[in-house]
């Protein structure tokens, strides 16, 4: 998966208050019915991926689904050198 860049806030990003059974890759598809885009709630919230950064009550930042897409081609053209 090609590195992630920053992920600055929008109006449309939704917020998931973490509990004792969340891991990354759960709210991850939750929110985007996949576990392939937990990299980008960490990166957007700052937190480790490995070990996970939750922490139970913390509040994170999900980028809206319609966001995904392009963070992902940011992502990929970043990685080409463009």
């Amino acid at each position: 998966m090609p590195e992630v860049p920053v992920i600055d806030p929008d109006p449309t990003d939704l917020e998931h208050q973490v509990d004792m059974s969340d891991r990354l890759d759960r709210i991850s598809s939750r929110y985007y019915g996949t576990p392939d885009f937990m990299r980008i709630i960490a990166v957007a919230n700052g937190i480790d991926l490995y070990p996970s950064g939750l922490i139970p009550g913390a509040r994170l930042r999900i980028p809206a689904p319609n966001r995904v897409a392009e963070i992902m081609r940011s992502a990929s053209r970043k990685k080409e050198g463009r």
